[in-house]
């Protein structure tokens, strides 16, 4: 799974978690998460931001209460030998989780190459199916997302394009229904708590506790694992509010920027108004 999700697992195994106020569900693939959320069978998902405003167009009453972190690297447009630029992939197959945070970073890729996805033959492929399939010479290129770059760099792939060269930043959030998020804040505060606890853990780099499940899970060395965590920027309780604060424009403003590309690229139908769904109220809640 996304390497930023790591600080809820490890808050699971540390028990600042207990399972009968909290059960975490790992899904390895945005769309599924988003079909779990849409459905009711849980209540909050980590998800990307354009996969948030994706999900507000099915209706779902939603709120994002925290930014985990901003991809720095850490998504990106792997291809194999013998294709040197974003203008090659023309007519190539690409496999991408329609539905994710890939096609985001995918139409802002083919912008700067003057492409549109249209000319390229789309393959849908959730994320652990970009390793096999470019592994098994199914496709000419994917976009995927760690911890999976760092096997299909393994492979002999190569990063044409990252999230870091994105125009706006691949947001991590954490997304709450508003009936859980009225009915159950304690235990969503909890869990925003259980992040930056870990969080900080996780920052300093050393040893901690509960790592070699992370490693297990993964799939990962300890130093592959870090390197994964090193392209990613996790935000504290200071930097959150910063964001998503009452008084704040930051994700507001990127979310608008990042409305305005999906909105040209037919991945967005309707305006996505930030003034009910971005919801920091949370953050106060939570101690220094």
């Amino acid at each position: 799974m996304w390497p930023g999700c790591e600080t809820l697992m490890l808050a699971r195994e540390r028990g600042l978690l207990p399972a009968d106020h909290v059960q975490i569900i790992e899904m390895t693939w945005a769309s599924a998460t988003m079909r779990a959320f849409e459905s009711g069978v849980v209540d909050a998902v980590v998800l990307s931001l354009d996969e948030v405003m994706c999900l507000r167009e099915t209706g779902r009453d939603l709120r994002v209460v925290l930014v985990m972190d901003a991809s720095q690297g850490g998504d990106a447009v792997i291809v194999r030998e013998g294709i040197a630029s974003l203008g090659d992939l023309k007519g190539r197959r690409v496999g991408v989780d329609l539905r994710g945070a890939g096609m985001y970073l995918l139409t802002c890729a083919l912008e700067q190459a003057g492409l549109k996805s249209s000319d390229l033959g789309l393959v849908s492929l959730n994320l652990p199916e970009t390793a096999d399939a470019f592994i098994n010479k199914e496709v000419d290129a994917v976009v995927s997302g760690e911890p999976w770059i760092t096997k299909l760099r393994a492979a002999g792939g190569r990063s044409l394009f990252d999230s870091s060269q994105a125009n706006t930043p691949v947001y991590r959030v954490l997304v709450v229904s508003s009936v859980a998020l009225r009915d159950q804040r304690d235990d969503v505060l909890k869990v925003v708590r259980a992040h930056f606890a870990m969080m900080k853990e996780l920052r300093k780099g050393g040893e901690v506790a509960g790592m070699q499940a992370i490693l297990r899970r993964q799939a990962l060395t300890r130093e592959e694992f870090l390197s994964c965590w090193n392209l990613l920027k996790s935000f504290d309780l200071k930097e959150n509010l910063a964001l998503i604060g009452d008084q704040s424009e930051g994700l507001r403003k990127d979310t608008a920027s990042m409305e305005l590309k999906m909105r040209s690229n037919a991945l967005l139908n309707s305006p996505a108004s930030t003034k009910e769904w971005i919801d920091g109220s949370l953050l106060k809640e939570v101690e220094p």
